[in-house]
C-alpha cells in the first residue's frame, strides 16, 4: 500500500532519515504543538506522536498530528492498541485519514465478521484453506470497503515457518507462553524471530522485543523455537536458574539471560 507520505518517499529512494517524537500536551491547547514545530522544522524528515504518554490523558495522537501538519510538520501518527477496542482503533484511523494523515490498508473484518487481531485473522484464513474467495473489509485510505480476495497456497517454506511458530509440539508452546514469548523460524537468515512479547512476561523484563532474532541459547545456535525451548530445558535439568541468550536487533548483538525455571 503506497500512502504518499514524504517519509515513505525518502525511505523508498533510500535515503537516511531523522524523525523526532512529540508529547502532545495534556491539554486541549494546540498552542504548544505549534511552538514545538519551530524546533524541528528544517531539522526532522517527520516527527511521532505519542499516544497518551506514560498512562497519562493527553491530547490525541489523531488531532495532535493535524496540528502538526498545520505547522508545516510530518506526522507519525501513534496509536496504542491496548487500551482501545476495535470500534476505537477503527474511528481513529478514519479520523487520521480524514484529517490528511496517511496510513495504509487495515484489514477489519473476512467474510463479514471482525478480526480481533493478526492472530484471529491468520486463524481464519487458514482455517479456509487454498483457492477459496474470501471477502475482505478494509479501511484504504480512511474509507471503508470489501474486497473479494482469492486465497493462494503457502510455499513450502513458509509452511514449515507456520508450523514451527511456538508449536513443534505442545509442550515447546506452553513452555514459551510461560515466559511470555511468540517465536517463529527466520527465513533468509539464522535465528528466530520473536515475533510478539508479553509485556507482564519474563522475557520482557528481561529486555526481550518485538523483532529480535535470537540466536543463541547456552551457547548453541538456534533456528527454531523447539531448539529454543530444548536449550532452555537442558538448562533446567541441569539445575540451572537462567540460560544465557545471544539477541540480535537494530542496535546490533547482545546477551541476556532468561529464566530456565519458567520453562
Amino acid at each position: 500500500m503506497v500512502s504518499g507520505s514524504n517519509l515513505e518517499r525518502l525511505l523508498a529512494e533510500g535515503k537516511f532519515v531523522v524523525c523526532g517524537e512529540m508529547s502532545p500536551p495534556q491539554g486541549a491547547d494546540k498552542g504548544p504543538i505549534l511552538k514545538k514545530c519551530d524546533y524541528f522544522r528544517g531539522v526532522v524528515d517527520a516527527v511521532n506522536l505519542t499516544d497518551n504518554q506514560t498512562a497519562i490523558v493527553r491530547m490525541s495522537s489523531v488531532m495532535s498530528s493535524v496540528f502538526l501538519r498545520e505547522g508545516g510538520l510530518e506526522p507519525i501518527m501513534q496509536m496504542t492498541c491496548r487500551d482501545r477496542n476495535r470500534l476505537a482503533q477503527q474511528s481513529e484511523v478514519l479520523s487520521a485519514a480524514a484529517a490528511g494523515v496517511k496510513s495504509g490498508d487495515v484489514i477489519t473484518g473476512v467474510d463479514g465478521e471482525t478480526v480481533a487481531d493478526p492472530h484471529d485473522l491468520a486463524r481464519r484464513i487458514a482455517a479456509l484453506g487454498p483457492k477459496k474467495t474470501v471477502k475482505l473489509s478494509i479501511i484504504r485510505n480512511g474509507s471503508p470497503m470489501t474486497l473479494d480476495v482469492t486465497l493462494g497456497t503457502m510455499p513450502a517454506d513458509k509452511t514449515a515457518s507456520a508450523e514451527t511458530r511456538n508449536s513443534d509440539d505442545n509442550g515447546g508452546s506452553s513452555a514459551l507462553a510461560k515466559l511470555g514469548l511468540t517465536l517463529r523460524a527466520a527465513h533468509g537468515q539464522d535465528g528466530v524471530v520473536v515475533a510478539e512479547v508479553d509485556p507482564d512476561g519474563a522475557a520482557a523484563d528481561k529486555g526481550l522485543k518485538q523483532g529480535d532474532v535470537i540466536l543463541e541459547v547456552a551457547g548453541k545456535p538456534v533456528n527454531r523455537p523447539s531448539e529454543v525451548v530444548a536449550a532452555i530445558d537442558a538448562a533446567k535439568s541441569d539445575g540451572k536458574k537462567s540460560v544465557l541468550v545471544r539477541v540480535k536487533s537494530n542496535d546490533g548483538e547482545r546477551y541476556l539471560t532468561l529464566p530456565a525455571r519458567a520453562s
